[in-house]
């Protein structure tokens, strides 16, 4: 790692505006802040759940006078981010991004007119970052970025530049910056210390954005790549010594599929026993559960596993969803 030549401020904003869970955590940005950090960038994290909240979250960006803002955004979140970058444009001078899934799908929407986003991130977002971070501490141009789409100035063309292969191993991220969120506040309210280990998922499911964030990639399925058991150990071992988690607070492995591999789990569920032995919840698929897997959860701590059924119909769960269950 190294620090670069000129610190970048760096705002990230998640909107979350009346959303079900409404927890202020976003297991990407909490990564990308990590390696902005990482190398040498000064990172700050504002989060907002309703539209009187967006006022304090630009008050905060005056004040702070960042050199990037960058959102992540879901679809029905992305009119919330494109109303403040319109509102932050119009009183401070920075490089406004966004990044997520939506804009890994359809970063055509820099076409719609008066775009107050100067680009889009496609994919993994860490690395694009960090360049654009970098480049601009360097007084570089910074749209030739892998992962970035953007609109030529003189053409008004949508430029997508090519996507950098998706990390393989995760290993080599820092672990997530939760100290960027409000992280004792989740655990004491919540109840729960959140956590995300690994990514993607293979399946086909109808509803979900697995399979078209694998096409990005040109991959058939959007596989899963997992963190060794050793770095999420010892993830979760700062975590508990970083953080008041009383006992009776449960732990969530928040990955959308925790237990798919029976080698993993087995190894991570006889460390995790010896080595923290506190309750957690997990995500499970009834496909993989079996009683060695069920046994090895129960001597860890597993207090439940979530599976989701969807439809107790098989035609709408499997012909209509693509379940497969």
């Amino acid at each position: 790692l190294y620090e670069s030549k000129h610190k970048m401020k760096v705002h990230l904003v998640y909107p979350d505006v009346s959303s079900f869970h409404g927890i202020p955590y976003h297991p990407g940005l909490a990564s990308i802040g990590a390696v902005l950090k990482s190398h040498g960038h000064d990172v700050v994290v504002d989060y907002f759940k309703s539209l009187d909240e967006m006022d304090k979250v630009l008050a905060n960006i005056e004040a702070r006078k960042p050199d990037i803002v960058g959102f992540t955004a879901v679809e029905t979140q992305f009119h919330y981010a494109l109303n403040l970058a319109r509102r932050i444009k119009d009183r401070h001078r920075c490089v406004i991004v966004c990044g997520g899934v939506y804009t890994t799908l359809f970063p055509e929407v820099l076409n719609e007119a008066d775009s107050p986003l100067d680009a889009v991130i496609m994919g993994e977002g860490e690395f694009a970052m960090l360049d654009i971070a970098d480049a601009i501490s360097r007084g570089e141009d910074w749209h030739n970025t892998d992962n970035l789409a953007y609109r030529d100035s003189a053409s008004g063309a949508l430029v997508k530049n090519p996507l950098r292969p998706v990390i393989q191993d995760l290993d080599t991220l820092p672990f997530p910056a939760v100290e960027l969120f409000p992280y004792q506040e989740i655990i004491d309210r919540q109840n729960i210390a959140v956590f995300h280990f690994n990514r993607g998922c293979p399946y086909h499911c109808a509803f979900c954005s697995n399979e078209a964030l694998g096409k990005v990639y040109n991959m058939r399925s959007n596989r899963i790549r997992y963190r060794s058991v050793g770095s999420v150990i010892r993830e979760i071992e700062s975590a508990v010594k970083k953080y008041r988690i009383q006992d009776d607070k449960w732990l969530c492995f928040e990955d959308d599929l925790f237990i798919s591999n029976r080698e993993w789990i087995t190894e991570f569920c006889a460390i995790y026993k010896k080595k923290i032995g506190r309750p957690f919840w997990c995500t499970g698929r009834s496909s993989y559960i079996t009683d060695d897997i069920c046994a090895a959860l129960k001597s860890a701590g597993c207090a439940m596993v979530m599976m989701s059924v969807e439809s107790g119909n098989d035609y709408i769960r499997n012909e209509v969803m693509k379940r497969n269950i």
